[in-house]
């Protein structure tokens, strides 16, 4: 899971929240 540590927060956050934004 070594990509997902390179993505950013928020990248990763959106995905599984859009609605954190």
């Amino acid at each position: 899971m070594d990509r997902i540590s390179e993505l950013p927060d928020e990248l990763l956050f959106s995905r599984h929240k859009p609605a954190i934004t």
